[in-house]
């Protein structure tokens, strides 16, 4: 396992000005995400793989963009990264596994467990050889979208001491 820091560059851009005459009213706001680099975290991180990583090794990220708000307002291009992965087979697999979960949690099917019915809301992917389940995420609510599952590949770098 290893703690790797995801380098971003966010830029935001209000889509809908907030109504000074409704106290509730929060506006509308898009966020665009570029993800530039994956390197060693030295000091703190936001993702920690399943397998071990070094300087040079090509790996995949999925991550996930999605739209949250309010009756008063929404933002867009909320950022959630998932895992990092070695084989792009796998990467790519779980990102079909996002879209299916949150397929199904749009249009429910229960499924039959015992007497009670159980909604599939989960992530079950492969990492590495090892199976790993996960809730589907914050994209997931009344007022959230999934707008896109990403899956880029980068050459992982050693993070700078500055």
């Amino acid at each position: 396992m290893t703690k790797l820091v995801i380098e971003d560059k966010c830029y935001t851009s209000v889509t809908r000005e907030v109504n000074p005459d409704d106290d509730f009213d929060q506006g509308c706001t898009h966020t665009d995400v570029y993800v530039n680099s994956i390197n060693i975290a030295n000091r703190w991180h936001n993702l920690v793989s399943s397998f071990d990583v070094n300087p040079g090794d090509k790996i995949y990220l999925v991550y996930v963009t999605y739209t949250t708000g309010s009756t008063f307002g929404s933002a867009s291009g909320n950022v959630v990264y998932v895992d990092v992965f070695k084989d792009s087979d796998e990467a790519y697999a779980l990102e079909k596994e996002i879209n299916q979960a949150y397929d199904n949690f749009k249009n429910p099917k229960p499924k039959k467990k015992g007497k009670q019915q159980e909604y599939d809301y989960w992530l079950d992917y492969i990492n590495d050889g090892k199976l790993k389940k996960v809730y589907t995420g914050p994209w997931t609510g009344y007022f959230e979208t999934l707008d896109n599952t990403h899956v880029e590949s980068f050459v992982v770098g050693e993070e700078d001491d500055d």
